[in-house]
């Protein structure tokens, strides 16, 4: 299964994973749950989803924001 959408199409992000330790890289993070057109995403969706570098590079950006 290939996904259609990437990360900044997604609503009500949330990340798990995210350990103030790991700053700056975050190496643990990833988007626990999220929104497309109002439905949540799948596991298996997730998983993909995770896998993707342009997400990988977008929970690193965004992990520290999630702290707080």
């Amino acid at each position: 299964m290939t996904i259609k959408f990437d990360i900044n199409q997604l609503d009500d992000i949330e990340l798990g994973g995210v350990d103030y330790k790991d700053h700056p890289d975050y190496c643990d993070a990833y988007v626990e749950s999220a929104l497309f057109n109002g439905v949540e995403l799948t596991d298996e969706q997730l998983d993909e989803l995770n896998d993707s570098d342009e997400t990988r590079s977008w929970v690193n950006a965004h992990a520290y924001e999630s702290l707080y």
